[in-house]
């Protein structure tokens, strides 16, 4: 797989960088700063993934986007300019790649929900959520308070059933192998 020989080139350099040279802070300063710049980039194209549901690692990068919405659940209803992924802004904001110490880079992103979109998954949703039936016909979502004020006017409010909601994965820290490449380059010239 490209993948792993991607990864096992990249573990090879390291470790020959590692025998010559006590301190990589220098070059992993310039590697992080890439490897922040390509999640970057994977939001702003809206996916840059192989397409693989399993297995998701830092080098499953590719040329798949993201799935868009469900139909369900559509927030550029509210937010008409937004991409996938970006509503607020928060996760992709989150996402931190730093140098730890001499010779290693940490990648983290520390919202609730950064896993369940990086490698999909099922949430089982307890139900009761209040929603009422717009004048198109379609549901809308609302908050509890505002069910019990419509309820008190006398305003029929509906609640959802238990239920299951699925999330396709939808990886956004992951490096295409242009990206790996543009590394493998950094890191060859500093050799």
């Amino acid at each position: 797989m490209i993948e792993t020989q991607i990864k096992n080139a990249l573990d090879e350099a390291v470790k020959e960088l590692q025998l010559k040279f006590e301190d990589l802070t220098p070059i992993l300063h310039v590697i992080a700063s890439l490897i922040n710049e390509a999640f970057r980039k994977n939001f702003d194209l809206g996916g840059r993934w192989s397409g693989q549901t399993t297995g998701i690692d830092l080098f499953s990068g590719g040329s798949q986007q993201w799935s868009k919405w469900s139909s369900k659940y559509n927030p550029t209803l509210k937010h008409p300019n937004a991409s996938i992924l970006v509503r607020s802004g928060v996760m992709r904001q989150q996402i931190e790649v730093r140098e730890e110490g001499t010779n290693q880079i940490s990648i983290s992103a520390s919202t609730p929900y950064a896993a369940i979109h990086q490698f999909g998954g099922v949430i089982n949703h307890p139900g009761r959520t209040p929603y009422i039936i717009l004048s198109n016909h379609q549901a809308h979502f609302i908050s509890k308070k505002k069910a019990a004020e419509l309820e008190a006017e006398g305003r029929k409010v509906k609640v959802t059933k238990p239920h299951q909601i699925t999330i396709p994965p939808r990886p956004f820290l992951v490096l295409s192998e242009d990206d790996v490449n543009e590394i493998a380059e950094v890191i060859k010239k500093y050799i």
